[in-house]
């Protein structure tokens, strides 16, 4: 889904539409743990639960069937007729010329063969792979996932009895970080919010870790 929207998405916008989708998945998140809160009272309520979610995977599955293909691959395929009326579905009649021009620039521009797997471990892209891994590695390597699985404890020290409460109440947390993120994302750039981020989540995991040293005293 990330590559498709990015992929027929105009380039200003691009990266705000690419965070929206993250943005939409953190709501669906919050959505499902909201959900989940009548658990408290029926415990039977997750087979409902699982009723429900087959709802938006059918509008998903729905909208999929009816969303046009993306111009630019119709337009290495050959296909040129038919990335015309995507684009005029997608921007309108009046931006087939323009996008049509665009991708034969694009394509003119790119000479290269296409890469191999095993391109990944040559010297010429070992840079370029170098950054991207090690953005996932230390990414989950600050342990968020560890937090967030153990929230629920956290928060139930602090006086908070419903679990499903106390993660809607990080799920809410993620839909508010990531709202801010979208907004920010075509006018600050991405690497000074990478940067901004890793050193609020560098920040936020030094406190974590005090804070578990720390004797409360009654």
């Amino acid at each position: 889904m990330p590559l498709y929207i990015s992929e027929i998405s105009p380039t200003e916008i691009r990266g705000t539409l690419g965070s929206v989708n993250q943005l939409f998945i953190c709501i669906g998140i919050l959505a499902a743990l909201v959900a989940g809160l009548p658990l408290a009272g029926n415990p039977l309520w997750w087979r409902s639960m699982f009723g429900i979610a087959m709802i938006p995977s059918v509008l998903l599955a729905l909208g999929m069937a009816f969303s046009p293909e993306n111009p630019r691959w119709l337009y290495q395929q050959g296909k040129i007729s038919q990335a015309e009326m995507s684009i005029k579905t997608l921007f309108g009649k009046e931006k087939v010329v323009e996008v049509m021009n665009d991708l034969s620039a694009a394509s003119q521009g790119s000479s290269e063969p296409e890469a191999g797997w095993f391109d990944l471990f040559s010297s010429r892209y070992w840079k370029v792979v170098s950054v991207g891994a090690a953005l996932f590695l230390f990414q989950q390597l600050t342990g968020i996932n560890a937090v967030v699985l153990y929230s629920a404890s956290v928060f139930r020290s602090v006086g908070i009895a419903s679990d499903v409460a106390a993660s809607a109440l990080v799920g809410a947390s993620n839909v508010f970080g990531t709202t801010i993120a979208s907004s920010l994302m075509d006018k600050q750039g991405r690497k000074s919010l990478l940067m901004t981020s890793f050193a609020g989540m560098a920040a936020s995991m030094l406190l974590l870790s005090l804070s578990l040293t720390w004797t409360v005293s009654v």
